[in-house]
């Protein structure tokens, strides 16, 4: 299965974020990045991005990332931390993951979160649990 046909199954079996307009942009040795479009689906009152999307979409370009990077079958957050540096008003939204650390039972990534004007609005790091 290549990484669109597994970007795409992840979205046909997550009821959350089936929902959203969600693209994936690239995905390759240890590196993903996907395009999200900015919308009523992902924000709060106020007309900015709602922090569970951003973490959501983190988590999930995080893993993305992992599956990329050695032969995964599955992955499990254990822990994800999230820095929200300013508020996220307009799009596309490019959130991008890279694979700091891949150990035989564990993952360390970061992501970060950009704004359709390109300007870096949160940063986050993760633990995922991985199977082989």
């Amino acid at each position: 299965m290549d990484n669109e046909e597994f970007f795409q199954r992840i979205l046909q079996l997550d009821g959350f974020l089936a929902h959203l307009d969600l693209s994936l942009k690239s995905a390759e040795s240890g590196k993903a990045s996907i395009i999200v479009e900015f919308n009523e689906k992902i924000m709060r009152p106020g007309g900015i991005m709602h922090g569970g999307a951003i973490s959501s979409l983190f988590d999930l370009c995080g893993g993305i990332a992992i599956f990329t990077a050695a032969d995964i079958i599955n992955s499990v957050t254990i822990e994800l931390n999230i820095l929200f540096m300013r508020q996220v008003n307009n799009g596309p939204i490019e959130i991008r993951a890279n694979v700091e650390r891949m150990g035989t039972r564990t993952a360390f990534a970061t992501m970060e979160l950009f704004d359709g004007k390109g300007e870096l609005c949160s940063k986050g790091s993760g633990i995922w649990s991985v199977f082989r």
